[in-house]
C-alpha cells in the first residue's frame, strides 16, 4: 500500500508539472483589440513585428510573399502605447497595410515618445528581448524553436529579398 502511495503521489506529481507547463504564461505580455491578454500557441507560425521606425511600404510587400505560407499562423505584433485610441488606430493601419493578416496583437511599450529600439523599453516586451530597431521584422516559430530576421536581413535599399524570405521560412 505504500508503495502505491508513493506511486500515485509521483503520478500526481506529473500532472501537476504537465498543467503548469502548459498553462505557463508567455514571458511577453501580448494583448488583443480589447486589451485582453494574449498567448501564442506552440503551432508554427510567423509574426511580422512593427513599431514606428519602420518603412510603411514595406508591409504590403512582406505580406504578400507570406501569404504563400497558409500552413502557418500569421501574426502582426504592433509596438504601441496602452490607449484603446492606440489599439484601434494600430489595428486599422495594420489591416490596411496587410489585409490578410487577421491576428492583431499588441506590445505594450513604456515610453511612447521612443523610435526603434531602447534599453529603457518594458522589459517584458518581445521589441526588447530581439532589440527590435527598424521593421518590418519576422519572427518565424517552427516546432517551439523561434528564428528572429532583422529587417536588414529581409529588406536591401526597401526592396523584398524573396529568396531569403523563403529560406528562412523553408529552413
Amino acid at each position: 500500500m505504500y508503495i502505491n502511495g508513493r506511486l500515485i503521489n509521483y503520478y500526481c506529481g506529473i500532472v501537476l508539472l504537465f498543467f503548469l507547463e502548459s498553462n505557463a504564461q508567455s514571458p511577453y505580455h501580448l494583448y488583443d483589440i480589447n486589451n485582453n491578454l494574449v498567448k501564442l500557441d506552440t503551432s508554427d507560425y510567423i509574426i511580422i513585428l512593427m513599431n514606428n521606425k519602420n518603412c510603411i511600404t514595406c508591409f504590403s510587400e512582406l505580406s504578400k510573399s507570406i501569404e504563400n505560407f497558409s500552413d502557418m499562423k500569421q501574426y502582426c505584433i504592433v509596438s504601441i502605447d496602452s490607449s484603446v485610441l492606440s489599439r484601434k488606430k494600430a489595428n486599422i493601419e495594420v489591416r490596411r497595410l496587410m489585409p490578410n493578416i487577421h491576428n492583431v496583437i499588441f506590445d505594450y511599450r513604456d515610453n511612447i515618445i521612443s523610435y526603434g529600439y531602447s534599453d529603457n523599453m518594458n522589459k517584458n516586451s518581445i521589441f526588447y528581448k530581439y532589440k527590435v530597431d527598424i521593421t518590418p521584422a519576422l519572427i518565424i516559430s517552427k516546432k517551439s524553436r523561434h528564428n528572429y530576421i532583422p529587417y536588414r536581413l529581409l529588406f536591401t535599399n526597401g526592396k523584398l529579398d524573396t529568396n531569403k524570405l523563403f529560406k528562412f521560412i523553408v529552413e
